[in-house]
């Protein structure tokens, strides 16, 4: 398989993305302490976004990267184990949890980016798998169209949260 083809990844772990959700968000995705969540005007729930701002949240998570990996979704042709005629939003969602997934099944992988586009014909994304987190950005600049979210596992976040900064565009929580 190729070595930074997602599908061939999940194939080789013999997961099927058919198996990945498209309608419910992993619980870790754009995780926030309570603190950064109440600064930036958050929900609860920042998985799905929030509240106020649910499609605009842009959130990278930046530190050591253990892999890269791609994948193209045609929406008139889908392949063998992803789920067949997804639209935008449940695409996006999809590929999130995706990324998730394989950061779960990857060796030290304790954080990760999916960050991609849609066109009327195809969705795009990377998966950036992470081993240590330092800092994570955020906006409320995200477009539609866009693919720019991320996630930190909680239990990693317990015992490394005083090295992890966040930052939005208005300010620094510390």
């Amino acid at each position: 398989w190729d070595a930074h083809s997602l599908d061939g990844a999940m194939k080789f772990r013999a997961v099927s993305g058919e198996s990945i959700s498209t309608s419910e968000h992993a619980s870790d995705l754009n995780f926030m302490p309570k603190k950064v969540r109440k600064a930036v005007k958050c929900d609860d729930n920042p998985a799905d976004g929030c509240e106020d701002f649910p499609d605009e949240l842009t959130y990278v998570t930046v530190g050591d990267n253990i892999a890269s990996l791609y994948q193209v979704y045609n929406v008139s042709t889908p392949i063998d184990g992803r789920p067949a005629g997804l639209d935008a939003a449940g695409w996006k969602i999809w590929a999130a949890n995706e990324c998730h997934e394989m950061c779960v099944m990857t060796v030290g992988c304790v954080a990760g980016n999916a960050i991609g586009s849609t066109t009327a014909d195809a969705f795009a994304f990377t998966c950036n798998l992470k081993k240590s987190v330092s800092d994570v950005y955020m906006s409320k600049k995200n477009k539609p169209e866009h693919l720019i979210t991320g996630f930190i596992f909680n239990s990693y976040y317990d015992r490394k949260s005083k090295d992890i900064k966040f930052h939005t565009a208005e300010m620094i929580v510390e």
